[in-house]
């Protein structure tokens, strides 16, 4: 997620600036500016790009690099993106491809939960409550070190519909998050949820709530 990503969703919730600042560490002076400054064309499109870059690399769980991306990018884009703003882009914002190493199959008592890729890289949605992506960014903060905030994005809209932010990477985390969207929309069956295979997003209670109601899972 990026800084503007989170300048949005306090722009459009009713939170203390002071307090929505400071819990989910943005500049509180980078803020102010972003709220006053008029995008132009060229700027705009740079974050639509940036968005969508996002969550391509989610979706591809961080293993590509800037060539696929492009290609995952171009997909859901009429004009075309060249791989060098890509590369850009990826590194103002951090996004290096990782390195999967292989690990041994799962003991019983902790199973793998297997779930299909839905969206199979395709992002595209032809009204909100489609697709959401939830995902776990980590904040370093100085007084209580990592600190971690759980998003759910409508991939229509591109909003920010519910958030949490913890000390702890935990499945409540999640809930949490989830539940404040829930709250935000009026979630009809056929909505896909989008998340990676983190036990924060697979375990029992948060599953349940998602057949609660009515949504499809994808990984």
């Amino acid at each position: 997620m990026t800084n503007r990503d989170l300048y949005a969703f306090i722009e459009t919730h009713d939170f203390p600036i002071v307090t929505a600042t400071d819990a989910l560490s943005v500049p509180r002076g980078s803020y102010y500016r972003y709220c006053n400054h008029e995008e132009t064309p060229t700027e705009k499109r740079r974050e639509e790009i940036r968005a969508q870059l996002h969550v391509a690399y989610r979706a591809a769980k961080g293993r590509y690099g800037a060539p696929k991306l492009t290609f995952m990018v171009n997909q859901q884009r009429t004009d075309r993106v060249g791989q060098k703003l890509i590369q850009k882009l990826m590194h103002e914002d951090g996004l290096r491809s990782i390195t999967r190493h292989k690990y041994r199959a799962a003991s019983a008592a902790n199973p793998v939960v297997e779930r299909d890729n839905l969206l199979a890289q395709d992002f595209s949605t032809t009204n909100i409550n489609q697709k959401w992506a939830g995902d776990i960014t980590y904040v370093k903060t100085t007084k209580d070190g990592w600190t971690y905030l759980c998003t759910f994005m409508d991939l229509f809209s591109r909003r920010i519909v519910g958030f949490a932010y913890g000390r702890d990477m935990t499945e409540t985390l999640v809930i949490k998050a989830f539940s404040y969207a829930l709250m935000d929309r009026n979630v009809y069956e056929g909505l896909t949820v989008h998340t990676d295979l983190g036990s924060q997003f697979t375990g029992a209670a948060f599953e349940e709530i998602l057949v609660s109601v009515g949504a499809n899972t994808s990984s």
